[in-house]
């Protein structure tokens, strides 16, 4: 349900954590049989857990805004996580959105969301903004030990991210127009 916060906490269900754990396995596999780096370039031990709260953060921003969670693996260079947003989810480690490069060609004007998981099936839907907004040069970072690869960091507490119930005027708008299915 969407509220007027700036921030917004999610809880998953049990059901909901376990499609997530699937979805994150499924994804593991895919990318483990290909011999794929994770999106930061490395190939650390924590793939899996990676894949697990990414798909965590994609059904927390599902529920939130009421939009049907399509789960899907080897997308992200072709179609967004939910409809028409990327889905961004982190650690405590890394409290930023990132932004890769290579989203650049295609994504600049899609949103992107922001939801730092916090534990205990848990996530915090920090904010959103346009692709473009976040690809301004103060946030371009040259690879560090957070990624091997430069991207684009904006802060959690950054002004430029919008709060999470700004999006949904935009969304329902879309919803309108038939280009997004509503959770039924």
């Amino acid at each position: 349900m969407v509220t007027a916060e700036t921030s917004t906490i999610i809880t998953l269900t049990d059901e909901e954590w376990q499609q997530a754990i699937a979805m994150g396995k499924r994804r593991d596999v895919w990318a483990e049989d290909r011999h794929l780096p994770q999106t930061d370039g490395t190939y650390s031990m924590n793939h899996l857990t990676s894949h697990v709260q990414g798909a965590g953060g994609e059904i927390a921003a599902a529920r939130y805004y009421e939009i049907k969670w399509d789960a899907t693996i080897n997308t992200f260079r072709k179609i967004p996580d939910l409809v028409c947003c990327e889905v961004r989810s982190t650690g405590f480690v890394r409290p930023w959105l990132r932004i890769k490069e290579t989203d650049k060609p295609g994504k600049s004007s899609w949103p992107f969301l922001s939801l730092l998981y916090v534990g205990n099936k848990t996530y915090e839907l920090k904010g959103w903004i346009y692709g473009y907004e976040g690809m301004l040069h103060g946030y371009w970072h040259e690879p560090d030990e957070y990624s091997t690869k430069p991207e684009w960091r904006v802060p959690h507490g950054d002004e430029i991210l919008k709060p999470p119930f700004v999006l949904q005027p935009v969304l329902l708008k879309l919803r309108e127009l038939g280009d997004m299915r509503a959770v039924s």
